[in-house]
């Protein structure tokens, strides 16, 4: 909306200097409140100027009534002279004071817009959403000096995956030193825009889906107790109980979700639901913990889900998505549970592959990353074709990936349910992605306890998962690639 004020006034105000003094203020104040309130104001550099001539002439008018009064020219003049000066130097200097200003606070308007949507001018510029890491060109190439197998530290002292898959890896000229493309902020945004990403499987599963929402809205990459042996200069993002559980206080799990769900909000520009309750006594029956992200980015609407999936299960309350809309009505936000308290009985439950063709097509993912859980009730091969089955028969869904159990610590002896592995090649072809050969032999000190990561490995499968969703980093030259 445009506001003009036009203030017209009549000839006998001219005699009346306060009336249109007043005026002049009105305007002024007028556009002063709308400017910060973010209002498109077109700014009545016009009208004031009129006004202002309005003020002198009604000045002028009444000197020359007063002047009659004197008894002579003379010093009719005597009195003119001055204030015709006057009148003239105060009118140019009120009319440049004003179109200066007018000018200026249109530069700020403008400055303001665009400091307020920068994002959208880095739609023009594909460089502006990556970060160049640069790495010993000896720690790629031999090996030399690598923090864990195919991890080199670079020179900003973040820890980067160079194995198998890092393709677009490549050497500067002068051969010293290996650069590899990352998606900043804005690219991790233009990415995931107008998709809806989901995440399905255990709570490492959920600790990636958690350092993705909180980088989001942070535009930042949390650094946890994992960087602490590496030696650099670092501090412990306060935020690191999002994916270690046992940092919060007091240690209860309805706390941590209502916590964890509150430093993930974000005024208007992000939302999170969280269908969660787990009881003092883990059982994998009665715990649930389903998240649904939306974030409003100047590139589009990204949504991320995060459902839980334990002992190959899916559960579902009906006042969460897909049962009930992300928004409910004002009349209804009284009927959805609180993170921590959702205890009344499931809408649905189903086992993995049941799931994934009744309930999950109804979320309208883009892309969905599959974990079976820890059961084994479900062959590995014929889950491929589960999601290959689910990829052909719903087109508006990108592409399904199977996610693999990430490595765990070397000295812990686990079933394989827990245990990271490699899976066998996928039935029906179907598309992997891969966390287990990235942390496969990781310092025990990556890790929270004896499976769960930390903060190193979480941000590195959201690079790697959205290599896998937008490709890698285009422009980078492929002459110089590192063979694998």
């Amino acid at each position: 909306m445009t506001y003009q004020y036009v203030y017209t006034p009549t000839f006998h105000q001219f005699s009346d200097n306060i009336i249109i003094w007043k005026s002049i203020k009105h305007h002024r104040y007028t556009y002063d409140h709308h400017y910060r309130q973010g209002l498109n104001i077109q700014y009545p550099t016009t009208s004031i100027t009129f006004n202002l001539i309005a003020l002198h002439i009604s000045m002028l008018l009444s000197t020359i009534l007063r002047l009659q009064e004197r008894p002579s020219w003379k010093h009719r003049t005597s009195v003119l002279l001055p204030v015709l000066v006057y009148a003239l130097v105060f009118f140019m200097i009120s009319v440049l004071t004003n179109l200066v200003s007018g000018r200026q606070l249109n530069i700020a308007r403008l400055a303001s817009t665009t400091t307020s949507t920068s994002p959208s001018t880095e739609i023009l510029s594909e460089d502006s959403h990556y970060i160049t890491s640069t790495m010993s060109d000896d720690c790629v190439s031999s090996g030399k000096n690598q923090i864990a197998p195919s991890w080199c530290l670079d020179t900003s002292g973040t820890p980067r995956f160079i194995g198998a898959g890092s393709d677009d890896i490549h050497r500067t000229k002068n051969g010293n030193v290996a650069e590899k493309k990352y998606r900043n902020h804005a690219g991790f945004e233009k990415c995931l825009a107008n998709k809806h990403i989901i995440l399905i499987g255990d709570s490492r599963v959920r600790y990636q889906y958690m350092a993705l929402a909180h980088f989001l809205k942070t535009g930042q990459w949390m650094k946890c107790a994992d960087y602490d042996s590496l030696l650099v200069n670092h501090t412990v993002s306060p935020s690191c109980f999002l994916i270690n559980e046992h940092l919060h206080q007091p240690i209860t799990w309805s706390d941590w979700y209502i916590s964890s769900t509150k430093l993930l909000q974000h005024n208007t520009k992000q939302q999170e639901l969280c269908d969660c309750r787990r009881e003092t006594a883990f059982d994998p029956k009665t715990t649930n913990e389903n998240r649904y992200l939306r974030r409003h980015t100047p590139f589009g609407l990204v949504q991320v889900t995060f459902l839980q999936n334990f002992n190959n299960e899916l559960k579902f309350h009906g006042d969460f998505p897909p049962f009930s809309e992300f928004s409910l009505p004002t009349n209804r936000t009284n009927h959805r549970c609180s993170p921590g308290l959702c205890s009344h009985p499931f809408t649905y439950i189903s086992d993995t592959k049941t799931a994934m063709a009744e309930v999950v097509p109804m979320l309208r993912p883009t892309h969905v990353f599959v974990d079976v859980g820890w059961g084994q009730d479900l062959d590995d091969k014929e889950f491929g074709c589960v999601l290959d089955r689910f990829r052909r028969q719903n087109p508006g869904h990108e592409a399904a990936f199977v996610i693999t159990h990430p490595g765990t610590r070397v000295t812990t002896r686990l079933r394989r349910p827990f245990r990271g592995d490699s899976l066998p090649e996928q039935g029906c072809n179907a598309s992997v992605f891969d966390r287990f050969t990235p942390t496969n032999g990781l310092p025990n000190s990556w890790f929270s306890d004896d499976v769960h990561l930390l903060s190193i490995v979480n941000q590195e499968f959201n690079h790697m998962m959205l290599d896998k969703i937008c490709g890698g980093p285009s422009g980078i030259a492929t002459e110089n690639n590192f063979p694998k």
